[in-house]
């Protein structure tokens, strides 16, 4: 049956295993279920890859085809869009993002075979073999901006579980010393805090933070034995805005 793609809350153990019930109902015989579980699938994957995949058509060689947001829009609409791309990714053996990532690259260069004459073409070819073999800037600029995906939810469920537990105060001093940079001794001050108390609490959000990346990671499909990893990469870049 199809479930919301609202948060992380939402999903069973991983990110893959909700995809892969998605996938599972669109070739249901209930043509309503099948209608919602494409919509579901379509409307999540742009939510959470659209931002990735538009950097990397900004960095890309290909961006002079159009912009960044047409490219994106088209590769969505002519392959995204189609239940039997993502059957094709489920057997491929990759993460959805590298799929996705590749994927757009297919399309810039079907869309540039299309448009262009054969000695271009062939430089287009030349290109394209060098950008799919990974670790360009197109492909920095997509992984820093999934980067920036994973922490922006990640601070969201740490504040909402800060919250629920009455917790509230860890977050704001953890925001205010850590996220927009203000010192720890203004921080305690305006609040009333010794400076133990204040370092308590920014260490109990910094737990919270590095979990909910942790489990970000997880819900990703990141095997168990790589997310700590790739969580302290996930980190540095969010060291690296401060």
């Amino acid at each position: 049956m199809a479930r919301g793609s609202g948060g992380i809350d939402h999903f069973p153990s991983t990110h893959d295993t909700w995809l892969f019930d998605q996938l599972r109902d669109v070739s249901s015989e209930d043509p309503s279920l099948a209608a919602e579980a494409a919509h579901q699938l379509r409307t999540h994957i742009m939510a959470r890859y659209r931002e990735p995949l538009l950097a990397y058509a900004t960095a890309s060689s290909f961006r002079f085809l159009g912009t960044p947001e047409d490219l994106v829009h088209g590769f969505f609409a002519d392959r995204v869009a189609s239940a039997d791309y993502l059957r094709q990714w489920k057997d491929s053996g990759l993460r959805l993002r590298r799929w996705l990532c590749n994927g757009l690259l297919l399309h810039m260069f079907d869309v540039a075979k299309h448009t262009r004459r054969e000695k271009r073409l062939q430089q287009e070819m030349a290109q394209f073999a060098k950008e799919s073999a990974g670790g360009t800037a197109p492909d920095r600029a997509f992984d820093r901006a999934w980067a920036e995906g994973i922490l922006e939810r990640a601070a969201q469920a740490a504040e909402r579980r800060l919250n629920d537990r009455g917790r509230a105060d860890a977050w704001i001093i953890f925001r205010r010393n850590v996220i927009d940079g203000e010192r720890l001794i203004d921080v305690r001050n305006d609040l009333g805090l010794s400076e133990g108390e204040a370092k308590g609490r920014v260490q109990l959000a910094t737990r919270h933070f590095r979990d909910a990346v942790s489990e970000e990671l997880m819900s990703e499909g990141v095997p168990a034995s790589q997310v700590a990893i790739e969580a302290e990469s996930i980190v540095a870049v969010f060291q690296s805005r401060h």
